[in-house]
């Protein structure tokens, strides 16, 4: 019998270059915003992509640029047995020539931790997540006419 393992795998999921080189350099890590008596993280990728068939179809494919750019602001803050955490980010697609398939995703998250003693961790988190259909999901909607959802 054999061992049970698991694994995380994301299909075309993209990493900066930094970290999946390991690089230790101080050029790669971001540098906070004091506000509030917290620390701001704020940051930004943006991809130039081609999709040789972006409504995932088996024959009469259709190909497209796309750019995608994703935005990100982190908040921690820290005052004694207390942590506030918050996280807002955005993914906004754009293409080139079917400008049907744009769209925009994003999430908002927040949370609050409050460790009353070494051992004991009370905690609370709220999230919102406005998310886009993927045209290569199976459920997807095949009719290139219709935006996705």
């Amino acid at each position: 019998m054999l061992p049970f393992t698991s694994a995380a795998v994301g299909a075309q999921e993209l990493t900066p270059v930094a970290s999946v080189l390991g690089i230790q350099d101080e050029e790669y890590e971001p540098r906070p915003l004091s506000i509030a008596g917290g620390n701001v993280f704020l940051g930004a990728t943006a991809q130039l992509e081609y999709d040789s068939n972006i409504y995932a179809q088996e024959f009469d494919t259709t190909d497209d640029f796309k750019v995608i750019v994703q935005p990100y602001a982190t908040l921690r803050r820290q005052a004694g047995a207390v942590d506030v955490n918050a996280l807002a980010r955005l993914n906004a697609r754009k293409f080139f020539q079917n400008s049907s398939e744009d769209a925009v995703a994003g999430d908002l998250e927040g949370g609050v931790q409050w460790r009353p003693t070494q051992a004991d961790l009370v905690g609370i988190k709220a999230a919102y997540r406005h998310i886009v259909e993927d045209r290569g999901e199976p459920e997807g909607r095949t009719n290139p006419r219709l935006g996705p959802r």
